[in-house]
């Protein structure tokens, strides 16, 4: 879509061909990781949150170590990356993408539907801070795009009964 330079952050950030894609290493779980890769990435407009980490435990009767991994993972992390870079997004009239998953609101992923849950109700929170738009929504103003039928779907089924979205 026209951008100069793209950083593609990960815990261990691989080459890229295209010259302007800039491998930024990352660990959303690590402050310190947080705060020296907004310090390098400082004139980026755009944040992408895509952490994620699925354990298959379950919350009554897996390891709670899993379920802490999975919320520092795909709750905390974003959270500390979206307060790192703030700033500069605001000033930049620049937007932050938080990518959840449809099972932020359909529980049958256990602790990773919890914090992709407690993602989409932070990043509802945010959205009054920072968040405007996200990459398709840019263009159309929209405060809130749902990108496949099937999240579609069950975004539309909150609204119903619990029997409905959980039909046996």
């Amino acid at each position: 879509m026209g951008a100069s330079r793209v950083c593609a952050a990960a815990r261990t950030p691989r080459d890229w061909e295209d010259p302007r894609v800039v491998p930024l290493p990352l660990d959303v779980t690590d402050g310190e990781s947080v705060a020296a890769a907004a310090a390098t990435a400082h004139d980026v407009a755009i944040v992408i949150n895509n952490a994620g980490i699925a354990r298959p435990g379950g919350l009554l009767d897996g390891p709670i170590e899993d379920t802490r991994e999975q919320m520092e993972t795909n709750f905390f992390g974003p959270v500390l990356v979206a307060r790192a870079f703030a700033g500069q997004l605001r000033k930049r009239r620049g937007a932050l993408i938080n990518i959840g998953s449809v099972l932020s609101w359909y529980a049958i992923g256990q602790g990773y539907s919890t914090s992709k849950a407690a993602l989409w109700s932070a990043t509802n929170a945010m959205r009054l801070e920072v968040v405007r738009d996200i990459l398709a929504g840019l263009l159309q103003g929209a405060d809130e795009v749902l990108a496949d039928d099937l999240t579609r779907q069950v975004r539309a089924a909150l609204a119903g009964p619990v029997t409905v979205l959980y039909a046996s």
